[in-house]
């Protein structure tokens, strides 16, 4: 990605193709890697990406990419003219640009609200605060986030610690599971020692104190020390050092105990949601975005069997991260919540990619669009222009019918020219009165006069 790294924010682009009566809007972006500038530091190994340890002890020095603390701006620098290649040539039926739209060492859980649902005691659940009622726990369960893949419900004991005594299966200890700001959340769980058989899912988990702690890997209870708050943590260290995840402390991407939240890979990072190996934090740009995205030095360090594949983006000596290209729809993207993602060009990517909405999307579905009037769809919806001359709708993306009707009774999944199979939500018509949202019936199609 030519000179990516200089600059200073993405120049937005934008250009209007018409293809079967469907006009679309692309934009590129570009990322920035949002490590801790300003660490501080005793030698240059301690600081990242051609970052030099100063005399004061901060890392600072010469960057190839903009190094911030998350959730900090940006270094600004000087931005080239894109070329002719940053620019999306060809694209039908997706968006008027990127669209918008949070995690601990062992677990996460959804959001401190009331349980709703029906899920038992160390059955898989939803975690996220939008889930349908039948993926959430039943009363008294927490959904715990165990991995980015894995959710279970787990007895929740943070307003009365004293309930995990009765419990006749082991599940005694009322353990500390995640901080939020100043927050805890905690579960009943059973404690064992180093050797002994572990698993979180059934609430087994491995005894950590400072006079003896130990983690779980593949089963077993694997002796290790507990780091100190900015210390040197990894599993891959000897002894292996773990953080004190009663204190809030999580192994962040440059290997320290730092307190605040784990994030996974795809998900939004920051000073607080923190990223671990061999993920970074990356900035992308203008879309208003900071997400955890795994590292590489080529394909095969990137997620394998995702249709379409992730690819090693990047210059190679500099930062790369595994990137989703090649698609024609968001619904093939694989990260798909905190943040949405989406399927838009991208600078130097052949056809599409998988990156995230833009922040400052705030129009809503069945309501116009249009870029040039800085009317951006919220996610999970796109752009779509179904006349010349019109406005584009914010409407979902699809396979079948039955996708639009969770949004619209009448909606339809409607298909498009080099969508690969997969539609967009709209409304067929005969006159405007066919038309919801007050839109206007033209060639068949319910669209937004231009306002």
């Amino acid at each position: 990605m030519k000179d990516i790294h200089q600059w200073r924010r993405v120049i937005v682009l934008w250009k209007l193709i018409l293809m079967g009566g469907l006009l679309v809007y692309v934009v590129p972006a570009c990322i920035q890697d949002v490590s801790l500038e300003g660490r501080p530091c005793k030698e240059d190994a301690d600081c990242l990406f051609q970052h030099t340890c100063s005399e004061d002890g901060f890392c600072g020095g010469k960057q190839e990419w903009s190094i911030v603390d998350a959730g900090k701006e940006a270094a600004k620098e000087a931005a080239p003219e894109p070329t002719k290649e940053s620019v999306k040539e060809e694209r039908q039926g997706i968006d008027a640009g990127p669209e918008k739209e949070p995690i601990q060492e062992v677990a996460k859980e959804e959001p401190p609200e009331e349980s709703t649902g029906s899920r038992q005691l160390h059955l898989p659940c939803d975690w996220h605060a939008d889930a349908a009622p039948a993926e959430k726990c039943a009363s008294g369960l927490r959904c715990v986030r165990l991995s980015k893949e894995t959710s279970i419900c787990l007895q929740d004991c943070t307003s009365n610690p004293a309930i995990c005594g009765a419990n006749k299966d082991g599940r005694t200890i009322c353990r500390i599971d995640k901080w939020e700001g100043n927050d805890i959340f905690q579960v009943c769980v059973k404690e064992v020692e180093v050797g002994e058989s572990c698993n979180h899912e059934q609430s087994v988990y491995c005894k950590v104190s400072p006079a003896g702690a130990s983690y779980c890997e593949k089963g077993k209870c694997v002796k290790a020390i507990v780091g100190s708050a900015g210390g040197q943590c990894g599993k891959a260290l000897a002894p292996p050092v773990i953080c004190d995840h009663k204190l809030g402390f999580v192994c962040d991407q440059v290997s320290r105990c730092t307190k605040g939240t784990r994030a996974y890979t795809g998900e939004t990072c920051s000073s607080t949601l923190l990223c671990g190996i061999p993920d970074r934090c990356i900035n992308f740009g203008d879309l208003g975005q900071r997400v955890c995205m795994r590292t590489c030095s080529g394909n095969q360090d990137c997620p394998q069997n995702a249709n379409p594949p992730f690819t090693c983006y990047g210059q190679a000596g500099s930062l790369q991260i595994c990137l989703q290209t090649g698609c024609k729809s968001g619904l093939q993207c694989v990260y798909q919540k905190t943040p949405y993602f989406q399927c838009n060009s991208f600078p130097n990517v052949v056809g599409d990619a998988c990156i995230p909405y833009d922040t400052s999307a705030t129009v809503e579905f069945g309501q116009p669009c249009l870029r040039s009037k800085n009317l951006r769809c919220k996610p999970p919806n796109i752009c779509v222009l179904t006349a010349a001359g019109f406005d584009g709708l914010c409407v979902p993306e699809c396979q079948d019918d039955s996708d639009c009707k969770k949004v619209h009774p009448n909606a339809t999944c409607l298909s498009r020219q080099n969508g690969g199979g997969y539609g967009f939500c709209g409304w067929r018509c005969t006159t405007t009165a066919d038309c919801p949202f007050g839109h206007t019936c033209r060639d068949g199609l319910c669209g937004a006069r231009p306002s």
